[in-house]
């Protein structure tokens, strides 16, 4: 039912003097997904029944220092696996009774109600994908590979992207993570001294994280943390609407959707959404219930996160005060 018992979707679009457009009152603050969509971390694949990474592993052994006469190993090298990630179906419906729809028309009609039921399942779709990206499908199968498994908080066990962490030969596929709990993060700048150490051991070459994600109550603490003339933000960042704050010239943001008490020093370009072409988004034909006058919409995109450089990713587990 909804909260205002006199309009509900039929009496909020037809008749009566309304505002200029139906004002969102759910939508979150969501920033991850669009971070990996401005790297072009979206990535379309025409098909396959999972979604590979190409990894390099493993140096070529062969590779040593030699004496002028010395022999050189030629033993084949394989240095090459994959990650491999399922298909995951974040999905709903809309369903409309078709006299709604004829009453909402002509000069009656306020608000396009099918326009604006399909603009809803839209934004209901993407809070879904980016409250997913953050989920683990270790728990509950039908989940998104998120960030809860990709950038464990103990990183020596566990599968990811069906490679097991805790085998030996495996550690290359072991995310960083900050070993001590910070439980005062402004108390001798323990909360800025764990953000440096953790972004600075996932520092190789020229690669580098290129995002703090986080929650709003420790976005709030590393803000507090900064003097006034220590507050940069990322402008592209600010011009797209995302409240942040730098550090190592890197965006700090918030997600509404970041597990309690952690923050994600991530390098996106090496975490991708993943959708199969043709069903990113795809809303299906409406089709007539048979016992019903009611005309029912799939919506659906399919897709999963998956990475490629989990050494690259880190995680402070827990941030409590």
């Amino acid at each position: 039912m909804a909260p205002n018992s006199n309009f509900d979707y039929l009496a909020t679009t037809t008749l009566r003097d309304a505002s200029a457009e139906i004002a969102d009152n759910y939508t979150s603050h969501i920033g991850l997904l669009w971070f990996i969509n401005r790297v072009k971390g979206k990535m379309t694949k025409d098909g396959g029944r999972k979604i590979l990474e190409a990894l390099a592993y493993r140096k070529n052994s062969t590779f040593k220092m030699i004496a002028k006469t010395g022999t050189l190993d030629t033993n084949p090298q394989d240095p090459y696996t994959n990650s491999e990630f399922d298909w995951k179906y974040p999905a709903g419906t809309i369903t409309y009774y078709d006299a709604d729809v004829q009453m909402n028309r002509g000069k009656d009609q306020v608000y396009n109600l099918l326009t604006n039921l399909k603009k809803d399942a839209m934004r209901s779709l993407t809070e879904l994908i980016a409250e997913q990206l953050f989920a683990t499908d270790a728990v509950t199968a039908a989940n998104i590979t998120g960030l809860q498994l990709a950038v464990a908080d103990d990183p020596t066990s566990g599968t990811y992207g069906n490679i097991n962490r805790g085998t030996v030969g495996n550690e290359f596929w072991r995310n960083y993570f900050y070993p001590d709990t910070v439980t005062a993060f402004n108390t001798n700048n323990a909360g800025r001294l764990a953000m440096d150490t953790t972004y600075l051991n996932l520092v190789r070459g020229t690669e580098h994280p290129t995002l703090w994600v986080t929650t709003l109550a420790i976005y709030q603490l590393y803000h507090q943390s900064l003097t006034t003339n220590q507050r940069y933000e990322d402008t592209e960042t600010a011009n797209a609407g995302f409240t942040n704050i730098k550090h190592f010239q890197i965006p700090v943001i918030f997600d509404a959707y970041c597990p309690d008490e952690k923050a994600y020093a991530l390098n996106v370009n090496h975490l991708f959404w993943n959708v199969m072409r043709g069903r990113d988004a795809w809303v299906e034909g409406f089709f007539p219930a048979d016992n019903q006058l009611t005309y029912s919409s799939k919506v659906a995109t399919y897709g999963n996160l998956s990475g490629s450089w989990s050494a690259g990713q880190g995680v402070i587990p827990t941030i409590s005060g």
